[in-house]
């Protein structure tokens, strides 16, 4: 993942799978992480950057600048 120009690993540790969002594949819909797929969208929960700690995705956005593109 792309986080403020450099690309850094994250673990996807939760999600789920959410309806009535549409924007072209590949985006990501950076206020609630949401990343629109071939058939439908997925909703990011909770991630950990490398090293660190597990956050929820609230948590992970306040501090992270994050491509908007896959």
């Amino acid at each position: 993942m792309d986080i403020g120009g450099k690309q850094e690993r994250v673990k996807i540790l939760g999600s789920r799978v959410v309806e009535g969002v549409s924007l072209e594949i590949g985006r990501i819909e950076a206020k609630n992480l949401i990343i629109h797929c071939g058939k439908g969208q997925i909703e990011i929960t909770h991630l950990q950057r490398s090293g660190g700690k597990i956050l929820d995705s609230p948590t992970f956005l306040r501090g992270t600048n994050i491509s908007a593109v896959f």
